[in-house]
């Protein structure tokens, strides 16, 4: 077996990290009472993912087909999923490979989602000046709030690429917008960290630059997508050093009152090792391995390829994922049970202000592919992986000139996994999270009208915040109510989203 391009590594860049071994990472365990491991794959479309045009009603005479006529698809099948409105859900046809997912309720949306910091409406865009926020000297958050409880707070930079990205990924701390210093999906981790364990290996694993994962006491592993092969490019001295200290720690001998070590460590290491050994490219940046030696502990982390296109940069991200996965499968049951591993991957390109139908297509392609091939070879891990998708914000209702869409504010996400995407509802119906928006803006006579869906700009205004949409992921992930709190303070009306 020739392991080259399907290994994980913790990032070969990360200067200096080296220097914390063995005492750089941390586990993390879920709360007794939710046994159980589970992993969360977090899954960001860069650049403002049209949602809408992905994703769309049934219902041929919905005004969703007059606003976008130029874009609108022809082809989509049944999600067999209604709003909640009752309204019947259909999805493109370039996501076709996602319908075994749907039709065994192991998939679900979230409709109209985007960041919020309080519930506003179409009134308060249309009246801004009947909704100012008092300023002055020595006038507290709650002063600003009390004063006119129906103040337009909107989250600061709202169509802007970077900083909608950091909102997405961190949680607000006040009424006012400013963000936490930390990922939300990292203080989370803190939250479930046993606080006697202090030496374990972190379950937390990136493929993109992201503040999502962002910690103050659980470092993030990079896990480079090209593969190992891809080291021999960087600064040989670094990655040396990086490598021997990982590698060559034997997490097993250091055990008893001194330090307790994660049996994960010795997957994650053993992969690093499994690789040098076989992938005769890497042998010159660390040196040929002794004749006949094979690694001490090898793992099995085959999984299969035929399903998988092997070009795709989004593919090689998951595939890392999947790999990282299987390596918890030499640690004690007893260990995996509480394990909680969490991943942020990224797919680029959404940005469609222009040729959306053809750029968007491929898209499509790509993420539906892979993520149904990433199910069907987690086999019995299925059930504990839950993989949902992020973007800054969704795209304008309407098209350009250019057969674009340009940055909107409400969108929507995708939700994958067994007994984790299916949510709240208690009714025979396989519901969405929220409903499909109006798309109306012209009335019979091609004149504007007022909906309450649009902010007046032609974009959509969120039902449902971003942070209750990450509420429900760390629900599942295992956090209380108390813990999720401590990570999303200003929670829109302390709720959690529902499709109940």
């Amino acid at each position: 077996m020739k392991v080259t391009r399907r290994n994980f590594i913790q990032g070969a860049g990360a200067i200096g990290i080296s220097a914390f071994v063995p005492s750089l990472s941390f586990n993390v365990h879920a709360s007794e009472s939710d046994i159980g491991y589970k992993a969360l794959v977090c899954v960001f479309f860069k650049g403002g993912n049209d949602f809408f045009h992905q994703v769309i009603p049934e219902d041929k005479n919905n005004s969703y087909y007059t606003t976008r006529s130029s874009i609108a698809t022809d082809e989509s099948w049944s999600s067999g999923l209604k709003d909640q409105s009752g309204n019947l859900i259909n999805i493109h046809q370039k996501l076709k490979p996602l319908d075994s997912l749907f039709n065994n309720k192991n998939a679900n949306l979230v409709l109209n989602v985007g960041t919020l910091l309080k519930e506003t409406n179409r009134e308060q865009h249309d009246n801004p000046a009947d909704f100012i926020i008092p300023v002055g000297e020595n006038l507290s958050e709650r002063d600003i709030l009390e004063a006119n409880p129906n103040s337009l707070v909107l989250p600061k930079n709202l169509f802007a690429h970077n900083k909608q990205q950091e909102i997405w990924q961190r949680s607000f701390k006040n009424h006012l917008g400013e963000n936490s210093e930390l990922g939300w999906l990292g203080e989370a981790l803190g939250e479930l960290q046993t606080p006697t364990v202090s030496e374990k290996i972190s379950n937390s694993f990136y493929t993109a630059s992201n503040e999502l994962l962002d910690s103050d006491n659980i470092p993030p592993f990079s896990v480079n997508r090209n593969g190992f092969d891809s080291m021999l490019i960087t600064n040989q001295a670094i990655t040396k050093e990086h490598y021997d200290n990982i590698s060559g720690f034997d997490y097993l001998s250091v055990s008893g009152k001194d330090r307790s070590l994660s049996p994960l460590s010795t997957a994650y290491s053993n992969v690093m090792k499994e690789a040098s050994y076989y992938s005769e490219e890497l042998h010159e940046l660390f040196g040929r391995p002794i004749s006949g030696l094979q690694p001490i502990h090898e793992i099995n982390t085959n999984i299969k390829t035929d399903t998988v296109p092997k070009t795709d940069a989004f593919e090689k991200q998951i595939r890392e994922v999947k790999r990282i996965i299987d390596a918890k499968a030499s640690a004690p049951l007893s260990d995996q049970n509480k394990t909680r591993q969490v991943f942020f991957v990224e797919l680029e390109g959404f940005d469609t202000h222009s040729d959306q139908k053809d750029r968007q297509e491929q898209l499509m392609i790509d993420f539906a592919s892979v993520i149904a091939s990433f199910y069907t070879e987690l086999g019995g891990d299925a059930d504990c992986v839950m993989t949902c998708t992020l973007s800054e914000f969704g795209r304008t209702m309407h098209t350009n000139a250019r057969g674009g869409t340009d940055h909107g504010w409400g969108g929507g996400q995708f939700m994958f996994g067994p007994s984790s995407a299916v949510g709240l509802s208690n009714s025979t119906d396989n519901r969405c999270f929220g409903s499909y928006p109006d798309f109306k803006i012209l009335d019979e006579n091609g004149l504007p009208i007022i909906n309450e869906d649009d902010n007046g700009d032609g974009r959509l205004i969120p039902k449902i915040s971003h942070e209750q949409y990450a509420a429900h992921m760390l629900h599942w992930l295992g956090l209380n109510d108390d813990q999720i709190n401590n990570v999303f303070p200003l929670l829109l009306n302390g709720e959690f989203m529902s499709n109940a």
